[in-house]
């Protein structure tokens, strides 16, 4: 067996990342260019391959300009003011007083203060924070801000009090808890000096109100913009979700896709319809054995390397553990191992075998792709009721159409990539019972970090008190202890240990919230991430504000004084601002250095025998979108709550986010694999987020940091944020997305054409023509059925499902095209389970084609023969509506037509936004176009031959007697839709036919060659 190639592996590797793509003259992907982006490629490039990834970078830059404009607005003023203002020292006064008036009036007796230092100084960051002005007695530290210490004189005092011997060494703070008796029976009590005592400047209560209405307009504006920028990329990127529908409500049924499929004919033309199954056991077990394939595969090879005399032995200590971790077998690989793999592997086998012979039936949901966008749109519109039609649906049952009975409810789809197909089996009762397992097992997590948080918080403080009290002892006795710098040394290093073990516990909680999310089983990738950035949000800001805060000492009692630890050396706000800096820039360090995936590759890619196994020791990381948003969140976070009395964290988290924006850039456009391609959501959850945030910083700033002071600023921003949630602010602000209705970019190409499946494009061998749509130039995990780390025989057995699946031949696979909705089964997949798919989710042989008669409850502008029949072809049957009108009222040329109908047709064409766009088809079709009294026009015989449509056949020969109308019947037929239905026709039910109407009729004779405005019609597939 030839050794694994590293080099090939790379190449795999780089396929899978994100990648720019040349285009052609045509606006086709050129697989062939692609290269690296950029690293200063702009957001709106990078959403052309990856929209998750563009609003994602859009997000860091809205949230860097609004950390810059609350440094300079609402940071750099209380910043200032609070250096400037600063009263740290760390002496404190020791002062005799006396209760005793006779005593006072003594002729020898003086009150007498002495100075006496502290060794330990403050730091730089309290001067920069709220309690460096030591003007609130009950936040302010006798660690940190000057104070008196007070003694009683008693008249045996008197001597020693008039000679001023050391005040400072005979009574010691009776905070000290190393005082012994005697010690304490002299001690003085320390209070805060009276000159300090005084409000702060009105202007840092104030700034609560404008940084309230700096983050309501922030929100409004980012909130726009993402929408808007989700807008444009969806416009310049076409793909399947554009076309479809996801159909909800059907419940466990047996229906057939024919049965929904010429249900929704009513609104247009349809392209393949697919349920959802409950084969999601059988897809779980189907990927496991391949997985369980691939390490058999590469312990055969330990073991066959073996028995050949190859060299390395078994690979020692390295061989071993990479054995263990990578293979799931015990260390060694004898013939006895292997057998065992082998027949667990039959096990696993004959238990998919069971499985593909279950019964299969819907469980409840359906994928419908439309032909055309604007057939899709019409059943989003037709489902859209006002509340009052709901509720009549509801009460009386008159609402929009129902399938077979049942309420349907139509949303949009997720994309392809984006459906997790083996989840959709969790539903009901199983659906809550994993709800309620995650949320009981977060709890839990959260709990256990919670505790251990507050474990190491009580004993890092009792070390800290303990440090302070030896330090004052020391300084003031002269007895040996601990150095200033020592000490230093030590309260740094405690407080950046506790910022590093909150760091450490967030990312413990990281791993339990990831698992917590497998196990739940989402329907949708985006649903997943959605998820994970809730809780990674929640989890995160718990731990690294709230915790923090309710475990750092600072009882508020006024006979506890002085005690609050908040501003203290290595207390509160320097753990605040280490954990800030830990969190901005260590995780990045971390990412970009790399250095568990470089280890993996130096140890253990010399391990690996088979070039599979190699490509999945050297596969990219996965982008996690939703990690990415929650680390970002947290680093918005605690800017917003420690602001107030901390500033310099605004400047924190615009470094930090500076840092993050490049470093992620770095990993997701060189290291990791491209973003599944989801649904917007984000957007939703990071405004409210910032709004949860936002509230819950104004509660914070004025009840927990400022102590209720200046009520009136707060009062006033309550309002203000009530007002923007509970008014339609953002309706009057246009902060709407209708993603349903929205422009998906398709120009009216239909679904079918970008599938390839255009006669004229087949014909000369040349791509669909329609824009941005990148080629298959290699076999990717997902559009190759997870086969991309397989073999070449298991890698053209995918091609092979694939192109079953896509009805191609396998000549035209590599040529570009969209995505459809189908389950990825592994290649070496049984042949049981490969059918099954194959048989439920292949495309239809043909477009089912529209159905013109209106459903009962179906909005007349959703329906009938003017929407149904392809877009291109409605603007052209208008004009030969009007034209023939003209001509029949005229007798002749219309009296307002000074040109010949071609002419005005292309005239028109210039200006019509439907016509030109499709073309593939050499004349567009003029579909059936309803008119009064349900009668349809066409053009006389001799304007049939103007328009060069050659000769009238036999039937057009008779509608000449109707005066250019066409009986339905005929219209009908001559359109392809083969004969309308009867009085109050049906819905589709019966058995399939494709005529499009869902009955059982005779096969219509084709049409003879060169039959003028039908003949596109039937080269582009509609025969």
């Amino acid at each position: 067996m030839a050794p694994p190639s590293a080099k090939l592996a790379e190449e795999r590797a780089r396929s899978k990342r994100l990648q720019h793509l040349n285009e052609d003259e045509r606006g086709i992907y050129v697989a062939e260019s692609a290269e690296p982006y950029d690293l200063r490629a702009s957001h709106r490039a990078l959403g052309e391959q990856s929209a998750g990834l563009a609003l994602y970078f859009d997000t860091i830059t809205h949230f860097a300009i609004l950390m810059l404009c609350l440094l300079l607005v609402c940071g750099l003023y209380p910043l200032l003011d609070a250096h400037a203002s600063a009263e740290l020292a760390s002496n404190y006064d020791v002062r005799q007083i006396t209760a005793n008036a006779t005593l006072a009036a003594q002729p020898g007796y003086q009150p007498f203060t002495q100075a006496c230092e502290r060794q330990a100084s403050n730091s730089a960051i309290l001067k920069m924070s709220h309690g460096s002005r030591c003007n609130d007695k009950i936040t302010a530290s006798y660690y940190s801000c000057p104070t008196f210490c007070d003694f009683n004189v008693s008249a045996n005092d008197l001597n020693t009090a008039v000679a001023g011997s050391s005040y400072c060494a005979a009574h010691l703070p009776c905070s000290l808890s190393s005082l012994n008796a005697a010690e304490r029976a002299t001690c003085c009590v320390e209070t805060l000096q009276e000159s300090l005592v005084k409000r702060a400047p009105v202007g840092v209560f104030a700034l609560q109100l404008v940084a309230m209405f700096i983050l309501l307009v922030w929100q409004a504006n980012f909130h726009k913009q993402q929408l808007v920028t989700a807008q444009q990329v969806n416009a310049r990127s076409v793909t399947v979700g554009d076309y479809a529908a996801v159909i909800t409500g059907l419940g466990t049924n047996d229906f057939t896709r024919e049965d929904l499929a010429q249900f929704m004919a009513h609104y247009g033309e349809v392209a393949s319809v697919v349920y959802t199954k409950n084969i999601g056991t059988l897809l779980t077990a189907e990927h496991r054995l391949s997985h369980a394939r691939l390490r058999l595969h590469e312990l055969r090879a330990w073991r066959d390397g073996a028995a050949a005399g190859g060299e390395g032995g078994g690979g020692g200590v390295l061989g071993a553990l990479y054995r263990r971790l990578y293979l799931g077998s015990s260390t060694s690989y004898s013939d006895h191992d292997v057998a065992r793999e082998e027949a667990a592997l039959d096990v696993r086998s004959a238990v998919i075998a069971q499985l593909a012979k279950r019964p299969v039936h819907n469980t409840g949901e359906a994928f419908v792709t439309f032909n055309y966008e604007t057939h899709c749109n019409n059943c989003f519109d037709d489902h859209r009721r006002m509340l009052v039609e709901r509720l009549g649906d509801l009460f009386k049952g008159k609402g929009p159409p129902r399938f077979n009975g049942k309420r349907i409810v139509v949303k949009p789809p997720p994309e392809a990539s984006d459906v997790n197909w083996e989840n959709y089996d969790v539903r009901g009762w199983e659906r809550l019972k994993r709800n309620a397992v995650t949320v009981l097992g977060m709890c839990a997590a959260l709990s256990v970090g919670v505790a251990l948080q507050y474990f190491f918080e009580r004993q890092r403080q009792d070390i800290r008190l303990r440090t302070y009290d030896k330090e004052v002892k020391a300084a003031v006795t002269g007895d040996d202890g601990p150095s200033s710098v020592r000490n230093e040394v030590t309260l740094t290093f405690l407080t950046a240990l506790s910022s590093s073990v909150i760091v450490l516990i967030n990312i413990l909680l990281t791993n339990v919230a990831k698992a917590l999310n497998q196990y739940q089983r989402f329907h949708t990738r985006t649903n997943y991430e959605a998820s994970l950035m809730l809780k990674l949000t929640i989890v995160h800001v718990i731990n690294s504000v709230i915790v923090p805060i309710a475990t750092s000492t600072c009882d508020k009692a006024p006979s506890s004084q002085g005690e609050c630890l908040w501003y203290a050396p290595g207390g509160l706000i320097e753990q605040a601002f280490y954990l800030q800096c830990f969190n901005a820039f260590l995780p990045d360090l971390i990412a970009v250095t790399n250095i568990g995936g470089r280890l993996k590759r130096r140890l253990f890619a010399p391990m690996v025998k088979t070039q599979e196994m190699l490509d999945v020791l050297m596969e990219p990381p996965e982008f996690i979108l939703a990690e990415s948003y929650a680390a970002v969140l947290k680093t918005i976070a605690l800017a917003i709550l420690y602001g107030p009395v901390l500033p310099i964290s605004y400047g924190i988290a615009l470094l930090g986010l500076t840092s993050t924006y490049w470093s992620d850039k770095f990993m997701a456009l060189r290291r990791c694999q491209k973003p599944i391609r989801t649904r917007n959501k984000a957007t939703t959850s990071v405004v409210n987020t910032i709004n949860v945030l936002t509230i819950v910083q104004l509660f914070v700033s004025f009840f927990v940091f400022f102590n209720a002071e200046m009520p009136g600023y707060f009062i006033g921003s309550l309002i203000m944020w009530l007002s923007y949630n509970f008014f339609p602010v953002k309706r009057l602000l246009g902060i709407k997305r209708d993603e349903a209705l929205e422009d998906g970019g398709t120009g009216d190409v239909s679904y079918l054409a970008n599938m390839g499946w255009s006669v004229a494009a087949r014909d000369a061998g040349d791509a669909p023509t329609s824009p941005h749509l990148p080629q298959l130039g290699t076999l990717s995990l997902s559009e190759s059925n997870g086969a991309a780390s397989l073999s070449d025989a298991e890698k053209e057995r995918a091609k092979a499902i694939h192109c079953k699946l896509l009805r191609i031949r396998p000549e035209d696979y590599s040529r570009g095209r969209l995505k459809m909705y189908y389950p990825p089964i592994p290649a070496a997949a049984s042949d049981d389970s490969v059918a099954n798919v194959v048989t439920e989710y292949r495309l239809f042989e043909k477009a089912v084609l529209g159905n013109p008669t209106l459903l009962p409850g179906q909005k007349s502008q959703t329906g009938g023969s003017a929407r149904v029949c392809p877009p291109n072809g409605r603007a052209v049957a208008s004009m030969n509506a009007m034209h023939a009108l003209n001509l029949q009222h005229s007798g002749g040329m219309a009296s307002g037509a000074s040109m010949p109908p071609p002419m005005q047709m292309a005239q028109q064409q210039q200006s019509h936004p439907y016509l030109g766009q499709q073309q593939q088809m050499s004349q567009p079709y003029p579909g059936p176009q309803q008119h009064s009294q349900q009668q349809f026009i066409q053009y006389p015989a001799q304007q049939q031959q103007q328009l060069g449509y050659g000769a009238p056949q036999p039937q057009q020969q008779q509608q000449q007697q109707y005066g250019g109308y066409t009986p339905p019947a005929q219209q009908y037929a001559a359109a392809g839709y083969g004969a309308p239905p009867p009085a109050g026709g049906g819905q589709g039910q019966g058995q399939g036919h494709d005529d499009g109407w869902g009955h059982s009729r005779p096969p219509l004779p084709p049409p003879p060659p060169q039959s003028g405005p039908y003949d596109a019609y039937n080269q582009a597939g509609y025969q």
